[in-house]
């Protein structure tokens, strides 16, 4: 009888040993493709900003130069102004979403006995509505910064501007990349 209950737990062992090596070598791969993913996007976006220098006629970007330095933390800034952006944006989506299902408990009768449904068309309506509407200033953040910095400042700011926010959205990916794997760790 103890040797069954021995072979038995021996076995639940090795399965369990076995099924943790396989969870350990699948989180592996995923590290890997996320970074290939994001070197990639760090190469795409350093091949575009030769394409740019080489297009522009600029022969060297010499981030010591006043104005390249000046593009150079506005560049460092945007990726960070950018999060902030979307981040505060979707705390209004959710607040007002918050506000909706309130207002739902408290007029809609028997809904939270459960014996009537909820109204999801308002709900799914606000979140539509604030992707949309919440998402435009972050887009025009991105979108109209190159043109302003290149069309006031020349074409050697805003080479300045995009080496800084090549690097510093780089290194916003790398990290919010590693904060990500640590928050959904299991233990």
């Amino acid at each position: 009888m103890l040797d069954s209950i021995m072979a038995k737990t021996f076995d639940c062992v090795i399965f369990w040993t076995l099924l943790l090596w396989v969870l350990n070598v699948r989180e592996m791969v995923l590290q890997c493709e996320q970074g290939f993913a994001i070197g990639s996007a760090a190469l795409v976006s350093l091949a575009l900003f030769g394409a740019y220098v080489s297009r522009a006629g600029i022969a060297v970007v010499d981030v010591i130069q006043p104005k390249e330095f000046v593009g150079l933390l506005v560049g460092a800034m945007l990726p960070y102004w950018f999060s902030a952006m979307t981040m505060k944006s979707v705390g209004k989506a959710a607040l007002a979403m918050v506000e909706e299902v309130r207002r739902q408990f408290r007029t809609i009768s028997g809904l939270m006995e459960g014996t009537t449904k909820p109204d999801y068309k308002r709900c799914v309506q606000i979140s539509t509505d604030a992707s949309i509407k919440e998402m435009i200033p972050p887009g025009a953040l991105v979108m109209l910064t190159p043109i302003i910095v290149g069309t006031l400042f020349g074409v050697e700011t805003l080479a300045g501007l995009l080496a800084g926010a090549l690097v510093s959205g780089v290194q916003v990916k790398v990290f919010t990349h590693q904060e990500t794997n640590l928050s959904t760790l299991e233990v």
